[in-house]
């Protein structure tokens, strides 16, 4: 029987092989487009001001930036994705490395009941500090909010912040 899966060792040297064929790929060919803006080429004034460029902030810098006559700044704390960044299989590697802000939960209160296998009750939270955010570290992944949030949003007074608008958006 045939089987997709590697053992431990196969599986590292895998992903070791497409990590440095990746380095080897944007060195010969770097895209122009990655590269982040000189700090001497800003602006002294900015219509729009985004600080984080994760998911929300790109999405929000981009679409802002629609207006021609609009000016927007994107801050992001942290640097440019690394080759490993681009390979969804290789993210939890990122986690606790220069991409990742390592970010840790308080231990539970009483009453609560979190994270109790973990030493002290403290789980790792992993967030990205990275351009392009916390999707960098992990895997990708794409988590639609829950519609009666939306939904409640909306029933406060802001309108087109229904589930079904946005989603149609």
């Amino acid at each position: 029987m045939y089987s997709a899966t590697l053992p431990g060792w196969q599986s590292s040297c895998f992903a070791s092989l497409v990590a440095v064929a990746l380095t080897l790929y944007n060195r010969l060919l770097p895209d122009p487009g990655s590269q982040l803006q000189d700090a001497q080429q800003l602006s002294a004034e900015y219509d729009f001001v985004i600080i984080g460029g994760g998911s929300a902030g790109g999405v929000l810098a981009n679409r802002l930036s629609e207006v021609g006559n609009w000016t927007v700044l994107l801050l992001e704390a942290g640097g440019p994705e690394t080759p490993q960044a681009q390979i969804p299989l290789l993210a939890g590697s990122l986690r606790d490395s220069t991409l990742d802000w390592q970010f840790r939960t308080a231990p539970p209160s009483a009453g609560q009941s979190y994270c109790l296998a973990m030493n002290d009750g403290v789980c790792k939270w992993p967030r990205g500090r990275v351009v392009g955010g916390s999707s960098v570290i992990n895997f990708m992944l794409y988590v639609r909010g829950n519609p009666s949030d939306y939904d409640y949003w909306q029933h406060l007074g802001n309108h087109g912040w229904g589930y079904e608008q946005v989603i149609e958006n």
